[in-house]
């Protein structure tokens, strides 16, 4: 009889742990450092010093592994609370941190850790957002369009943010026609310079069409410059249609 109650308690406690969500189970450590881990899309690889790369063609592996190790495995965030606000995040691949954390969550969903980090992003600052957002956009299975859309949209947050979720936007598996669909509302000039960077790493019809109209018709004439830079890099035989049209009397 004891037996069945205790295991019917583990039952019931495991059940109130489901269901709280992540942001309330990192949220109940006020002072101290939260550690959890999931699966990392394929292709993610990290080198001896933490970097982190998202090999998604066999000529990235090639170019990778002719230079360094690859380290694969887990995406393992360590989250630094204090005053019960997170104010540091720190990624790694296949690796754990040496110090024992506060509370170490184990296993989480990829999804529901990526909505999370996303959403923390909006809060920080400088490389603790960008920690964020990158351990987000490695997570396994998880679209990044439409927490990432909000970011680049919100004009209350660091452009140096905006520019990072517009920039993985861009290498996400999100259709070109989603990243063409941001240009209208994009503001300031800042970013839409960025987004002529974004488009210009895309290479394929939809995005070098999109690159000659901001080089012909944005508003702004250093965004234009930049679109034009951008097009020179591409050997695109629609980019040098461009330069000819323009080029001749």
């Amino acid at each position: 009889m004891t037996r069945l109650v205790a295991l019917i308690a583990a039952a019931s406690m495991a059940a109130q742990a489901s269901a709280q969500s992540l942001a309330d189970r990192i949220g109940a450590v006020r002072e101290g450092t939260v550690q959890l881990h999931f699966r990392a899309r394929p292709g993610v690889c990290a080198n001896e010093d933490g970097g982190i790369s998202w090999m998604r063609t066999s000529r990235d592996r090639g170019d990778w592994y002719m230079s360094r190790p690859c380290i694969t495995g887990p995406l393992v965030v360590t989250l630094t609370r204090e005053a019960n606000e997170v104010s540091i995040v720190r990624v790694r691949v296949g690796t754990r941190p040496s110090a024992p954390a506060t509370l170490d969550l184990g296993e989480v969903s990829s999804t529901d850790a990526a909505h999370y980090l996303a959403t923390l992003a909006r809060h920080l600052f400088g490389r603790n957002a960008d920690e964020a957002l990158t351990g987000a956009v490695m997570a396994d299975d998880y679209d990044v369009w439409p927490d990432f859309k909000q970011i680049v949209f919100d004009a209350d947050l660091p452009i140096r943010t905006r520019e990072q979720a517009l920039f993985w936007i861009g290498q996400s598996e999100t259709p070109s026609a989603n990243l063409i669909s941001l240009y209208a509302e994009l503001t300031p000039i800042q970013l839409r310079e960025h987004y002529t960077f974004v488009l210009s790493q895309r290479r394929d019809d939809e995005s070098v069409d999109k690159l000659i109209d901001v080089a012909r018709h944005d508003r702004d004439l250093s965004v234009r410059k930049q679109a034009i830079f951008w097009l020179g890099q591409s050997r695109d035989p629609k980019a040098t249609k461009f330069f000819r049209d323009v080029l001749t009397p």
